[in-house]
């Protein structure tokens, strides 16, 4: 069998159960994840990534690294390539079937193949793992099944409301952020810095001589910066600022834009001007200028509220308070798709940010919180189970992030406000600039363990993604 270094092997399973399954909603193969080219070198690594491709990572990281050939009875672990969860729900949803996909059938047929379960440890399936791409309770349909009962099983999200699968292991959403060879050829160079060349206030008294001063103030001599609007630069009350920058030692000129007078999504609006390749982790320590020093935002919510989700509804509602403080940018508005242009206006709000609020939705775990670390930006959580059952890859989830396990309405009981005065924006701004430095110093020790990197890991290399840390999870 091919087999990875480490004693992985890989079943040769036809394609009909991996990359020729179709989602029966959109009739679309599981995609791969394309670079997002033609930006800022700070983009660097800024990828489409779908947060439901687990599988097909997998898929593609293993017949990499298969090299080798083995033996069935000298492989270590046999991974299954079985796309079992590459669905969309629809109206039968709580009853934990995918519509219109006969899923059980599959399952049943894909066990024909697996002939080496059970032929050298015991019980059967204890040396197989299969990736589930989707949280447990959309995985009902296999997990339920005993015939995958001692299978290991690697997926963005464990059972949190039931006893769950001891064999079911949560490992980090497959985020936009993933490390390739452009950055390993850039590794080694010195990290240019920004140079405003030009620079447009928007609905100012201000010159654009004064955007240009305030931003040079802001930005010289360092290999990042960013820009927030509404908000005061330098004495100047801005709803908006754009224009162009270089790096210095090259003529090459970016555009950059923190304006959302046009955008219904927004409220606000950031942008990063950025030499230095890739996010902060990989060429400083993450450190974001805060208190009188802070130009990006101080918290950012990407996301939406549905009717019954009391907690997000007060939530963009504070933030909406304090627009100076806090971007809110809406996935809910007419119009959003998220395309490369989108994941990169996402991504730069991420970046300016220190803090970003991540909710929990329908379960307690979401992608955005892997983008945000990944962006450097300490995540704001609202269930302390959003980030601890990541145990592999996040052994302490508090040394990086900001716990608030009330409702927003309770806040001012808790920390002492006077009731209906209270605003979140009002105790993240009360943290003190050591606190804050701790929380990116221990985002910046393990951020590349949670991106899942394009290509193997080199045996010489100190560093391990989150790949690495799964297999070394299962003992290879």
């Amino acid at each position: 069998m091919r087999a990875t270094p480490k004693g992985v092997c890989m079943y040769d399973l036809p394609a009909k159960f991996n990359i020729d399954i179709r989602n029966s909603t959109f009739n679309k193969r599981v995609p791969q994840s394309r670079a997002i080219t033609g930006l800022s070198p700070i983009f660097t690594g800024l990828t489409n990534t779908d947060q439901f491709s687990l599988d097909r990572i997998f898929y593609d990281r293993i017949k990499l690294e298969a090299t080798k050939w083995l033996k069935p009875e000298e492989c270590k672990l046999f991974f299954v390539p079985y796309f079992s969860q590459w669905e969309t729900w629809d109206t039968d949803r709580d009853n934990g079937n995918w519509v219109h996909v006969d899923r059980e059938a599959l399952n049943t047929e894909v066990l024909t193949h697996l002939t080496h379960m059970g032929q050298f440890r015991k019980p059967s399936g204890v040396d197989h793992v299969i990736i589930l791409s989707r949280v447990a309770r959309d995985c009902k349909v296999l997990l339920q099944d005993p015939s995958f009962m001692h299978m290991k099983k690697l997926g963005i999200e464990t059972t949190v409301f039931t006893e769950g699968d001891p064999s079911h292991y949560a490992i980090p959403y497959p985020a936009w952020f993933r490390y390739g060879k452009p950055l390993e050829s850039l590794a080694a160079k010195p990290n240019p810095s920004v140079v405003v060349t030009s620079a447009h206030f928007d609905d100012s008294q201000c010159s654009d001589r004064s955007a240009l001063a305030a931003l040079e103030h802001s930005c010289k001599g360092r290999p990042w910066c960013a820009v927030h609007a509404p908000a005061k630069l330098q004495g100047c009350n801005i709803k908006g600022i754009h224009g162009k920058y270089r790096c210095s030692g090259s003529d090459k000129e970016f555009p950059f834009s923190a304006t959302s007078r046009d955008s219904p999504m927004r409220n606000g609006a950031a942008a990063v001007l950025g030499c230095a390749r890739g996010p902060c982790w990989l060429w400083g320590d993450c450190q974001k200028p805060v208190s009188k020093e802070r130009t990006g935002p101080l918290a950012v919510f990407i996301g939406s509220a549905r009717a019954e989700e009391s907690n997000r509804i007060e939530l963009i509602r504070q933030c909406k308070l304090k627009p100076e403080l806090c971007v809110f940018f809406d996935t809910a508005e007419p119009g959003f798709k998220l395309d490369n242009r989108m994941v990169t206006q996402m991504d730069d709000l991420l970046m300016s940010s220190v803090f970003c609020f991540n909710p929990p939705g329908d379960t307690p775990t979401r992608k955005g919180l892997f983008d945000s670390l990944l962006a450097g930006c300490i995540p704001v959580v609202f269930d302390d189970a959003s980030l601890s059952m990541y145990r592999w890859h996040i052994p302490n989830p508090h040394e990086l992030s900001i716990s608030i396990p009330v409702q927003l309405d309770k806040m001012p009981a808790v920390f002492g406000g006077p009731t209906g005065e209270f605003n979140v924006l009002d105790y993240l701004a009360s943290i003190s600039p050591a606190k804050i430095r701790k929380k990116q110093e221990a985002i910046h020790r393990i951020a590349f363990s949670l991106q899942y990197s394009e290509d193997p890991t080199p045996e010489s290399s100190s560093r391990h993604d989150a790949f690495d840390i799964a297999m070394a999870g299962l003992g290879v």
